[in-house]
This record gives C-alpha cells, sequence and structure tokens, in this order.
C-alpha cells in the first residue's frame, strides 16, 4: 500500500532528524561550518514536500507531521518555513466524505491531527508565531466568523492563539494576563447562562437539558426492553431527529472549553515557569464557583447510571438502563473479527436503536470523562485546589455516591483519577483532603469489585448460553481483571515503603526536603487514620479470594508487608520478642500507629485474613500461590500468637491440626523477621491435609509426607487418598462427574473446612 510505503520512508527520515539533532547538540563547532548547507537543502527538500499533491488523507496527515517535526527539529530556528507549514496545516482541511465511510473516516482523522500539530507548533515555537500574532489571529477570525466550523475546530482555533500567547517568553507578565483573558472569560461566562444554571438545579433540570428525558419516552413509548435486537430495528424519523438533538445539546454546556483551555493553561508546564504562574491568576476568580457546579454535573453523571433515576421508564423496563449505558468496545482474542470490522458495525448501526442507545451513552460519558479531566487539570492548579476548604466532602460525594452502579470497564478512569489527586496532593494538605475521599474510595471500590466477582462465581456456575454468551461471559472477566489489577496496583502504590513524600504546598524549596520530614509518609498516613485502614484492610482481605493469580499475589506481598506494622503494642515490642524488623523503627518513628487502632487491625488480621488464606488454601484455584499464603499464614503466626490467642485459636479449630505441630513455630517468634522460608514449611506441613489439589493432581498419592528432613512413611493411606482411589474404581462416568465437581467445588472429604468460617 502506498501508505505504508511513506510511512516507511518518513520514519526513516524522523530517525535522521534525531540524529541531526544530536549532532548539531554535541559537535557545534562541526555545525556552526556546516549546519547552514545541511538545513538549506532540508528546507528545500521539505518545499518541494509542501507542493506535492496527495489524495490519500492517510498520506496528508503523514505528511503534515514531518512537515510540523521538521520545523520543531531541525528547522526550528526557521521562522518562514515554520510559517509556510502553518498556512498547509490551516488550509489543509479537506471536506467530509460521508457517502464513502473509509474515506470519511480519514479524513476525520486528519481533521483530528491537524488541530494536534497546530498546539504542537504553538507549545515549541510560540515566540517564532508571536511576531506573526496579528496576522493569524486575522486568519484565524476570519475562518471562525464565516460560519463553517463546528465547536471542535473553533475550540481548537482558539487554543491555539491562546498557547502562543500563554508560552510566549517576550510578552510582560500583566500583559499577558491582560490578553489571555480575552480567551477565558468567555469560558467562565459561559457557566453563568441561564441554560446552564437552570440544568444545575435538580437530576430532572439536567435530563432536560441532554435531552434525556425525551430519550426515555422514546424508548418507552417504542417499548424498546421488548426488542432482542436493537441493532435490526430502524429508527424512525422521530428517533433520528432525537439522535441528532442529544448531539447539539452537548454543545449546550461549557465542559468541552473549560476542559481544552484548562488542559493548556497547565499540561507539559514547569510549576514554576512563567507560564503557569500566568494560569494561576487567569483561572483564580471564579474556580471555586465552577468547580462547584462541575461536581453537580458530574454527580448526575454518576447517577444516570442508577436505573431508580430513569422515572421515564416503566418499572419492567429498568434493566435496560445497564443495557443503554455499559460501553461496546472491541477486545483482541474475544471479539468476533478485527477493531475495524467492530466499527465498521458500529457504524451500521448508528441509524438503529442501537445506535440512539450509542447516542445516549455518549452523552452521558461525554460530561463524566470530560468532568474527570477538567478535576484533573484543576489539581494541577494546586493552592487553588487543595488549599479549597471543606473540597474533600463534596468532591467525595460526587465520585462516589453512585459509582458502583457503573460498569466494570467504566471503573478504571475514576480509580485513576483518584491515584491522580492522592499522589499530587501536597503533604501539608493530606489531612484535610484525603481521609473522606479515601475511606469513600475503598468502600465503593470494594463493593464494586467484590460484588463483580461474587456475581461473576455465580454466572460460571450456569452453563454459558451458547458461544455469544461465552464471549460476553470472556468479555466480562477480562474486564473484571483489569480493573481488579488496576485497583490492587494503586493500593499497593500507596502502601509503598519507598514511596517518597511530594512537595509542601506553602513551603520554601530550600528547605524543602527537611519539611517534608515532618509529615508521615502516604503508607503510614493510610494505616494511622482508622476511617481510611478499615476498608482498605476490608478489600485487601476480599482480594485473598480474588481468582486472579497476579491480583491476588500481589495482595499477599502487601500483608506480609503490612503484618508487622502492627506488631507494637503501647509502642513497645513485646517482652518476648528478643529481635523484630520495627525495633529499628522505634527509636526515629515520628508518626506512630495509636495503639487502639493497631490492637484492632491486629484481631482482624489474626481472625479474617489468616482464615480467608486458609479458605483460599483448601481450594483447587489457588494451588500456584500455596506458598504465598503458607508465608502470610507464617508471619501472621509468629508475629501475633506472643499478644493474641486468635491466629493460634483459629489454626487448632481446623481438623488434623494439633497443637504440637503448631508449637513448632513458636521457635521463631523471638525473631519473626529471620528464617521466613523455613516458617513458610511448617505452615505447608502443618496444613498439608487441608491443602488444595489442582485438577491435574487429584488420584495421585503423595510421594513421601512429613516436614524437612524426617524419613517416618505413612503406613496407611490419609482418608483423603482412599476417597480419591474409591472415586477412581466407580468407573468412567463417574471419574468424568467427579472431575467435572472438582471444578466448581472442593473434594468431599475437605467439604467441612470450606463452610468453616462462614456465618
Amino acid at each position: 500500500m502506498p501508505v505504508l510505503r511513506v510511512d516507511a520512508q518518513f520514519t526513516v527520515i524522523e530517525a535522521t532528524l534525531k540524529g541531526y539533532s544530536k549532532w548539531r547538540k554535541h559537535r557545534p563547532q562541526e555545525h556552526q561550518q556546516q549546519g547552514p548547507e545541511i538545513e538549506a537543502n532540508l528546507e528545500s527538500w521539505c518545499n518541494k514536500l509542501l507542493e506535492m499533491s496527495f489524495e490519500d488523507p492517510m498520506i496528508r496527515k503523514r505528511t503534515l507531521q514531518l512537515l510540523v517535526y521538521f520545523s520543531t527539529t531541525a528547522l526550528n530556528k526557521n521562522a518562514t518555513f515554520m510559517l509556510k507549514v502553518l498556512e498547509h496545516i490551516l488550509m489543509t482541511w479537506p471536506a467530509l466524505q460521508p457517502e464513502y465511510r473509509a474515506f470519511n473516516d480519514a479524513i476525520k482523522d486528519l481533521q483530528g491531527e491537524s488541530m494536534i500539530e497546530l498546539q504542537r507548533l504553538a507549545s515549541e515555537m510560540p515566540d517564532h508565531l508571536l511576531g506573526v500574532y496579528d496576522q493569524i489571529e486575522s486568519k484565524v477570525n476570519e475562518m471562525m466568523s464565516s460560519g463553517s466550523l463546528d465547536e471542535k475546530r473553533s475550540i481548537a482555533y482558539k487554543s491555539f492563539l491562546f498557547i502562543i500567547i500563554h508560552r510566549a517568553t517576550s510578552v510582560d507578565a500583566q500583559a499577558k494576563i491582560q490578553k489571555l483573558r480575552e480567551f477565558i472569560d468567555p469560558v467562565k461566562a459561559q457557566w453563568q447562562t441561564e441554560t446552564v444554571r437552570n440544568s444545575l438545579e435538580s437530576y430532572a433540570s439536567f435530563c432536560e437539558l441532554l435531552g434525556l428525558d425525551k430519550a426515555q419516552n422514546y424508548m418507552a413509548n417504542r417499548r424498546a426492553h421488548e426488542i432482542a435486537d436493537w441493532g435490526s430495528q430502524e429508527l424512525d424519523a422521530e428517533g433520528l431527529a432525537l439522535q441528532n438533538e442529544l448531539e447539539e445539546r452537548l454543545k449546550l454546556l461549557p465542559l468541552r472549553s473549560t476542559k481544552s483551555f484548562l488542559a493548556f493553561s497547565v499540561e507539559r508546564l514547569d510549576k514554576s515557569s512563567d507560564a503557569f504562574k500566568a494560569s494561576y491568576a487567569l483561572w483564580q476568580d471564579g474556580f471555586p464557583e465552577i468547580l462547584a457546579d462541575l461536581l453537580k454535573f458530574l454527580t448526575y453523571a454518576h447517577a444516570s447510571h442508577k436505573p431508580d433515576n430513569w422515572v421515564g421508564l416503566p418499572g419492567e423496563a429498568l434493566s435496560t438502563v445497564h443495557r443503554i449505558l455499559s460501553d461496546r468496545f472491541w477486545q483482541a482474542g474475544i471479539s468476533e473479527g478485527s477493531k475495524d470490522d467492530f466499527y465498521a458495525r458500529v457504524m451500521d448501526k448508528k441509524n438503529t436503536m442501537e445506535g440512539l442507545a450509542s447516542t445516549i451513552r455518549g452523552s452521558v460519558r461525554f460530561v463524566r470523562e470530560t468532568a474527570y479531566a477538567i478535576i484533573y487539570c484543576m489539581s494541577r492548579l494546586e493552592r487553588q485546589f487543595y488549599g479549597f476548604e471543606g473540597l474533600s466532602a463534596p468532591l467525595s460525594k460526587a465520585l462516589f455516591s453512585d459509582s458502583v452502579w457503573l460498569s466494570t470497564h467504566q471503573q478504571s478512569n475514576l480509580l485513576n483519577l483518584v491515584r491522580y489527586l492522592v499522589d499530587d496532593c501536597p503533604v501539608d494538605c493530606r489531612e484535610h483532603f484525603l481521609p473522606q475521599l479515601l475511606a469513600a474510595c475503598f468502600q465503593q471500590m470494594d463493593a464494586k469489585i467484590n460484588g463483580e466477582w461474587e456475581k461473576m462465581q455465580r454466572q460460571q456456575e450456569v452453563a454459558a448460553d451458547g458461544e455469544a454468551g461465552l464471549k460476553e461471559e470472556m468479555k466480562a472477566e477480562s474486564i473484571l481483571r483489569q480493573v481488579t489489577y488496576t485497583a490492587v496496583l494503586m493500593v499497593a502504590d500507596f502502601l509503598d515503603p519507598t514511596k517518597p513524600n511530594g512537595p509542601i504546598q506553602n513551603g520554601d524549596s530550600s528547605s524543602g526536603v527537611d519539611q517534608e520530614k515532618d509529615y508521615p509518609s502516604l503508607r503510614r498516613f493510610c494505616l494511622t487514620h482508622q476511617e481510611v485502614v478499615e476498608p482498605l484492610l476490608v478489600f485487601c482481605t476480599h482480594g485473598i479470594r480474588v481468582r486472579d493469580s497476579r491480583c491476588c499475589t500481589m495482595i499477599l506481598r502487601l500483608f506480609i508487608s503490612l503484618v508487622p506494622e502492627f506488631h507494637l503494642v503501647d509502642g513497645q515490642l513485646p517482652k518476648s520478642v528478643l529481635q523484630s524488623p520495627m525495633e529499628a523503627h522505634l527509636a526515629t518513628d515520628r508518626f506512630p500507629i495509636p495503639p487502639a487502632i493497631s490492637s484492632a487491625i491486629r484481631e482482624y488480621i489474626s481472625l479474617d485474613v489468616l482464615k480467608a488464606c486458609i479458605t483460599s488454601f483448601h481450594e483447587p484455584y489457588f494451588v500456584e500461590l500455596q506458598k504465598d499464603l503458607a508465608a502470610l499464614i507464617a508471619t501472621i503466626v509468629v508475629y501475633y500468637s506472643p499478644i493474641t490467642s486468635s491466629p493460634r485459636d483459629v489454626l487448632l479449630s481446623l481438623p488434623n491440626v494439633n497443637m504440637a505441630d503448631l508449637d513448632r513455630l513458636s521457635t521463631y517468634m523471638a525473631k519473626p523477621g529471620a528464617h521466613t522460608r523455613q516458617q513458610r514449611a511448617l505452615v505447608l506441613d502443618l496444613l498439608k491435609d487441608l491443602k488444595g489439589v489442582s485438577v491435574s493432581e487429584m488420584g495421585k498419592l503423595p510421594k513421601s509426607s512429613g516436614f524437612g528432613g524426617s524419613s517416618r512413611k505413612r503406613t496407611n493411606r490419609s482418608k483423603m487418598a482412599q476417597q480419591f482411589m474409591s472415586d477412581q474404581q466407580s468407573g468412567q462416568d463417574s471419574t468424568r462427574s467427579g472431575m467435572n465437581v472438582a471444578r466448581r467445588a472442593t473434594p468431599d472429604a475437605l467439604e467441612g473446612v470450606s463452610n468453616l468460617f462462614e456465618g
């Protein structure tokens, strides 16, 4: 294909330009002699490229990227050439061709890339563009007044002018702010329009603004809940008009322009730069009002996912809300056909009932995702965001009050936003900002993810409805694993003992490092706040039971690192302990965990966490994790047994576990941090009769038993082995049946253990 050949050739040219840039940087004397001639030849070649005409939008897009790359690297001091490239971008805007779908999609891609390259030019070369700013502004105003630009393109051109002024280094600070206000003030004014103010009064008003009330009535009147295949149901004239109206109503919201100008105010800027300081001044006025209104929009967007809020639908149709608002997406290895085939099917169904559902879903998603992006950009303006008194409660409510109704796929962006907000929070703002946010996050995260795993377990007990049902089940499981991993990774990051403290909001940079030592690490901050650590540990405990090896392993190792944190009693080691990993921290620990919290968590780990470990240890799915499970069980026993009898009581309540075998762990209690592999081996031997067996190993007899170097041999088969042998002798049909049972449940001989901790 020509486009692939062009892409390959241009990639080689870009690699050459990178080499040239390094040569110019590291060999200035040689460049002084040879550079002018080389750059003249490069400019000549680029001029020839500018004169060439390509019909293929994909080739035009690649050409555009290369020309901008030339302008920002090898020819970055050539203002004349840069202006030629700018003119080429402004003039390269082919008309859409809706009748040719693939060609039309390529044109849209080219248009989007044109706007990106414009902004790249403005960011990389603002001072060059400033010299011809008046001419550029005149041209942009002319294009905007023609009425031919849509909202996205208008905002792109305005933001292009904004970036030039914002990033230019030769403009006086006051003059810069005054000029930039011409762009920002109209954006702020959009939030004060009567339409926007009315839409914020209630959820019903929000639905009226977006047209969701009309959409509900249409779906109810057409009895969409009784239609199995929405993609086969063509929209009538009313449905097509409604679809267009929904798309137009999004333009009434101030979200897109706010997101764009906020992003260009803070992205890829050093916080000490003049441009960033100008951003503080630009957004200072009206910042609290915009943030308060934004949280209302986000609250309403999340509320749209709760079926009970769809009052326009009859009760029997509420089940369709999840169907309407669940995103369609393509997954490699699971979805049918290629990604291009998937998008082609989506486009084919645009004018059907499925297409209308997609438009409704797109409206809600636009509000939700744009609100996330604006909140993140606002958080970059630290003083105005984290210093906003009383923000944590309404922010937490907006983010999590109805977040459990979001689909699993939609949880990832929410969790990523929380991770950014926590990581970027200045250490001196944590106390008033993080507790409510983290508590709400962990509670809802646990409710959603644990609930989805339980739901999946129930579904897997029932045969899937054909190949299509199996694919949907596989897709749901894949997404759930991804979201669970995102959540576990976030928790592991928050509790990372090596994670350094972030900056101080109002501190002297010269003494910032010393000042940061006056605050606890994020790990210790979480562990010392009861409202945070409780839902956090509950989520982690449920993680031990999650049937995902990667996530479960991370949680187990996290718990192993947490257990010693609660080893102290009233700030001191237990008397029987001679040496502990916590000993070195006693003298220097400025932020000890309160004794009441430490005691409660110690008991929780000794009971609930230990029971979760034993239950997983017993199940066939977790066979590969038994060493990690045994390591955590051993850690709990050796650290906490000198303080509480709970770990011993739990273990002694198990069948075939006697006190003498358990006492073999007592040797390590004086120095619990030493000989961890031996501790783990003792637990594996202690629980050998409760150990889950993989399906491939069921029916086999153990080669040896006992612990360590013991030469003892069993003369009689264990009860479990006898059960397996009797199952084998009962015939081929029963064996197959037994194997099916083994996939879903535990062997009969161990059935009592699986129910040991229920109730």
